[in-house]
């Protein structure tokens, strides 16, 4: 069985970095696609008769990744089988340098991803950002040493129903040497309704595997949502992986 990075995240999230890993999605676990629509996840504005219209943006999530945190998703497909994403976030007391910027904060991700009861894939991957604004620097996956490297775009300070934006761009390099190039990629984001106390936040990492990729590696999307209050409390809500082999995964 191959490895394959479920990863996100960061805003999975190596989400707000943008998730690198290696492996193809059929080949990985042979999966069916999940029949849950991340559309149905998020509740249209026409269901409640007053929604919240802003949020606070780059400070809330700061504040989401400076903190530990566990998440476990879940997930069914047309057969009976039942997929767990169990995710969890630590950021690093003491970050190092990464690809030159000094001044930098890190969370270490791991992510399971078990079918039926059973693990059968797991990644530690390390997201680093820039400390002042938390612009998204880049990845190590420290299972794989493949080494992402983002021209990275911060999250606004302020986040208003209908907005949507780049947050950058990247490159997924085999390893740290930066000689082998597995992947690019970009990320945004669009913010929507969804209840009259939290709005929802959606990172989309849309990744773009090289033909002659050493990782096995397959185009994808991953789609990372986030509720945020008035006050910038996050949660995070779901998670989407569709891949170009394999369909689709989604997760809540």
């Amino acid at each position: 069985m191959k490895k394959h990075f479920i990863g996100v995240m960061v805003l999975a999230l190596s989400v707000l970095t943008g998730c690198g890993g290696s492996g193809n999605g059929a080949n990985s676990f042979g999966s069916t696609s999940t029949q849950t629509s991340t559309n149905a996840l998020i509740a249209p504005s026409s269901q409640t008769t007053s929604v919240l219209q802003t949020a606070p943006g780059q400070a809330a999530l700061q504040a989401f990744f400076s903190a530990s945190q566990k998440y476990t998703l879940n997930a069914n497909d047309r057969a009976g089988n039942s997929y767990t994403l169990d995710l969890v976030y630590n950021p690093v007391a003491a970050s190092d340098a990464f690809n030159g910027h000094s001044d930098t904060a890190a969370v270490t991700s791991s992510e399971v991803f078990s079918m039926n009861g059973h693990a059968i894939i797991e990644d530690v991957s390390r997201s680093y950002y820039a400390s002042a604004d938390f612009t998204p620097l880049g990845v190590l996956d420290e299972a794989s040493g493949q080494y992402q490297v983002n021209q990275g775009v911060a999250l606004p300070a302020t986040l208003t129903v209908g907005q949507q934006g780049s947050m950058g761009t990247y490159t997924l390099y085999h390893d740290s040497s930066e000689a082998f190039v597995d992947a690019t990629g970009s990320i945004s984001y669009r913010v929507d309704t969804y209840s009259a106390t939290q709005l929802s936040l959606c990172v989309t990492n849309q990744l773009n595997a090289e033909p002659s990729n050493l990782a096995g590696m397959v185009n994808r999307v991953e789609d990372s949502c986030y509720l945020i209050s008035q006050s910038g409390a996050v949660t995070l809500h779901s998670v989407s992986i569709i891949f170009a082999d394999s369909g689709m995964f989604a997760f809540q």
